[in-house]
């Protein structure tokens, strides 16, 4: 696969790509100049990343059961709003 742009930085790479891989990324860029990023692995498990680098190296601050999220900013507050994977797993109970 060709990128897009000759300069950029990789934020996750899959250990095994056949299988696994990201999906539904999400970033803000806060006033402060940090990266927040979420995004789900094969639509099981959601992860929030923060940058403090301009996307030159992540961490992980939180994983969350949650997939096909967004993230988005109200104020000086962030959310995130996605479907469960509890609710996946179970149905809706009706």
């Amino acid at each position: 696969m060709k990128p897009l742009a000759s300069d950029f930085d990789v934020v996750y790479r899959s250990q095994n790509p056949h299988k696994e891989y990201p999906f539904s990324p999400s970033l803000l860029v806060l006033n402060s100049g940090r990266y927040v990023m979420s995004y789900d692995i094969s639509d099981r498990q959601g992860y929030i990343s923060v940058s403090d680098d301009r996307g030159k190296s992540w961490q992980v601050k939180a994983q969350v059961p949650f997939f096909h999220a967004s993230l988005f900013l109200d104020g000086d507050r962030i959310y995130l709003m996605g479907a469960s994977v509890r609710y996946r797993e179970q149905g809706p109970g009706i």
